[in-house]
């Protein structure tokens, strides 16, 4: 006579085995999961590439005054509207004479989710950089966030303003470097400008213009502008 009982716990014991491969298969995807999860948000959070800042002392307010608290009231309002699809935006804050004026301005070849990590970065870097400045402006690589005591909406201003210089040294060119990319971007800069001008409203005014210097050297000039 066969015993079955024997063969009934052989059968469960592989069941079981295999209940628990399964499982720790599912807690391995599992875990898998929730570390993609958590680095995705990560990557895109990265501090934007700081460039420059400018908060002159000329003018500044008092701790726990009415412009400090329309002023964070004003950066806020930038954070939760980072994710405009043009990539700008501009509030105010309170009233005259503690009104503050904010805008912000992202690059336009990039992402939304990469402009609203560099002018939710920004928001805060800045308050940071100027703590009691009525004035200020600071640049990085993907944006510039700006707020101000005077209007600063459909204004042209020549300052503040920010300019880099490269300190490598260019070969390969007959001309000097420094006056072929001048020479470049006179050429390219009312065609470029044009572009932006005819972009739809609603629209990134961004537009780049790609100039081969020689066989080993492109140079690639690029305008970007608040929306009109």
């Amino acid at each position: 006579m066969v015993d079955l009982s024997s063969y009934d716990r052989k059968e469960i014991t592989l069941t079981r085995t295999k209940i628990m491969q399964i499982s720790t298969v599912s807690k391995n995807l599992l875990l898998l999961v929730l570390v993609l999860s958590l680095l995705i948000p990560a990557i895109e959070a990265q501090k934007p590439t700081y460039w420059y800042h400018d908060c002159p002392n000329n003018t500044t307010f008092t701790v726990n005054s009415t412009y400090q608290a329309n002023r964070k009231t004003d950066l806020s309002s930038l954070s939760s509207n980072s994710t405009h699809g043009d990539g700008f935006y501009n509030t105010t804050a309170g009233r005259s004479p503690d009104m503050v004026y904010g805008l912000f301005l992202c690059r336009g070849d990039l992402s939304t989710s990469v402009c609203q990590a560099c002018v939710t970065f920004a928001t805060t870097d800045i308050s940071q950089l100027c703590p009691n400045q009525t004035t200020a402006v600071v640049w990085y690589d993907e944006c510039l966030l700006q707020y101000s005591n005077r209007d600063i909406f459909s204004t042209v201003a020549e300052e503040p303003a920010v300019r880099l210089r490269n300190t490598q040294n260019a070969t390969g060119t007959e001309i000097p470097f420094d006056q072929l990319v001048a020479a470049t971007v006179v050429m390219n800069m009312n065609d470029i400008k044009t572009q932006t001008e005819n972009k739809p409203k609603g629209s990134k005014k961004f537009a780049t213009r790609e100039t081969k210097l020689s066989s080993f050297q492109i140079l690639n000039p690029f305008l970007g502008r608040t929306p009109t």
